[in-house]
């Protein structure tokens, strides 16, 4: 069987894009081969058994934003396509989107950066109320502890990390959420705007820093009760 079709941007075909197969088991969506958009924006995928399968567009440049066919941020949501056997199936399209990155560093103790460590990204979705759900790809951080996650839908996101990519392992901890507490719901939302770069969505994993009762006041008064005042610097030492 075949499954084929064209990729295109603002009705423009786009040479380049990966066009990966994949199919749903028990241990997730997994890919089974891929291949490139050519000049024309076309793709073919053949040789293909007769099964259930889902189709997945992205950009090695980070461009633009990954998809699933039909029109969906995540493999799970993906359009099964039933291939019957010697089928041919030339209308399996997308349509991309700009897309945006974020950016940011991952540190221990002393500023050290954390090498190779993994970061989880959660999309927000409001079904009615606010779900995360994990986006399929998780980038290591390089040997400055830095990481760039590329090609990503607009919208609001969450980010975590840890020594490897597994939801238990430690340490871990996420953007804007008390030290070492490795809970997207209790992290700070990021927005991804269309090509544009949010940066500086940094997460440190060192030892935990001291709770505010063990502070000195100043330090509590500047670090817990900002604006920074004076007068109740004071009053609070009367």
């Amino acid at each position: 069987g075949v499954i084929a079709g064209s990729v295109t941007a603002g009705g423009q075909p786009l040479a380049g894009i990966k066009a990966s197969l994949l199919r749903a088991s028990s241990y997730g969506v997994q890919e089974i081969v891929h291949v490139f958009t050519d000049a024309a924006g076309r793709y073919e995928i053949g040789g293909l058994m007769g099964g259930a399968y889902r189709v997945g567009f992205s950009d090695p440049a980070g461009v633009y934003a990954t998809q699933y066919y039909s029109q969906t941020v995540l493999p799970d949501w993906g359009e099964t396509i039933h291939l019957a056997s010697a089928e041919q199936r030339r209308d399996i399209d997308a349509a991309l989107e700009l897309g945006g990155a974020l950016a940011g560093r991952i540190t221990l103790d002393d500023n050290a950066p954390a090498v190779g460590y993994v970061v989880r990204l959660f999309r927000e979705f409001t079904i009615p109320s606010i779900a995360l759900l994990e986006m399929p790809v998780h980038p290591i951080t390089d040997e400055t502890g830095a990481y760039r996650s590329a090609g990503l839908a607009a919208g609001a996101y969450r980010g975590c990390a840890s020594r490897t990519d597994t939801q238990w392992s430690v340490p871990s901890g996420c953007f804007g959420a008390p030290d070492l507490i490795g809970q997207p719901y209790l992290a700070e939302s990021v927005a991804v705007q269309a090509g544009e770069e949010t940066a500086n969505i940094d997460i440190y994993l060192g030892q935990p820093r001291p709770p505010a009762a063990y502070l000195p006041l100043v330090a509590r008064q500047v670090l817990y009760t900002p604006p920074f005042s004076a007068t109740a610097l004071v009053s609070s030492n009367v």
